[in-house]
């Protein structure tokens, strides 16, 4: 998460690029008197919103996989509840349509004021426009900047392996670095060791039927109950 007044964006301009086109649509809105709607910016796109802040506790904290977010508040007055993903309990399942995923749980609240914007990465649960005490108004500009992995320092959040008669397993990196744990559609969970061949990926697959679900076991400390070769 990066939190700062727009005058300093530049400090972090090295990590992510694309905040140059943010800052400049943010002044566009704010000279033109853009009207709240969708609007292209860059790769991605953006929103200019205007309304009344609600209490935290309507709120539910979101995470996004795909996209950056990047929120700057350009008139009244707004707080924000920040956490970590990893502290917090999933409320709704992640839709990949809207990219969004809600969950519960409890945060730092910040106050932002005119002039001021923040960042937030996809372990980065945010729970915006909210109110302590009294309901305020704003006038704010969220841009959505698409996720290069590279570039922005993002790991994959998960993707899907087909192999097989058509089998489909969802998987995530693991805490070790070429390991991965991999959950089947049967419940069974998997380990393998791979290797990153440009953008395709390549693997041995070992059903580790005694490992529980995130289990870092090694395979040699496992009954393995199967092996498959794959490439995606």
């Amino acid at each position: 998460m990066i939190m700062d007044r727009l005058e300093r964006f530049r400090c972090y301009q090295r990590s992510v690029p694309e905040l140059w086109d943010a800052v400049r649509f943010a002044e566009r809105v704010q000279k033109e008197q853009l009207p709240p709607g969708k609007y292209p910016v860059g790769k991605g796109f953006a929103f200019v919103q205007e309304g009344n802040t609600r209490s935290f506790e309507e709120a539910d904290f979101e995470v996004h996989r795909n996209y950056l977010d990047v929120q700057i508040l350009l008139d009244g007055s707004e707080m924000w509840e920040y956490a970590d993903r990893a502290d917090l309990a999933v409320k709704t399942p992640y839709d990949p349509e809207a990219d969004i995923e809600w969950l519960s749980g409890c945060g730092n609240r910040i106050q932002m004021k005119p002039g001021m914007f923040y960042l937030v990465y996809p372990d980065d649960g945010h729970k915006p426009c909210c109110h302590e005490k009294e309901q305020t108004s704003y006038r704010k500009v969220v841009v959505k900047i698409k996720i290069d992995k590279l570039l922005h320092g993002v790991p994959a959040m998960e993707r899907t392996a087909v192999y097989g008669k058509g089998d489909r397993y969802s998987f995530q990196t693991g805490a070790a670095e070429n390991d991965l744990c991999i959950r089947g559609n049967t419940g069974t969970d998997w380990k393998r060791s791979w290797k990153n061949s440009g953008s395709r990926f390549s693997g041995r697959l070992y059903d580790q039927k005694l490992c529980s679900s995130g289990s870092r076991t090694k395979r040699n400390s496992c009954m393995c109950g199967g092996m498959h070769d794959f490439s995606f």
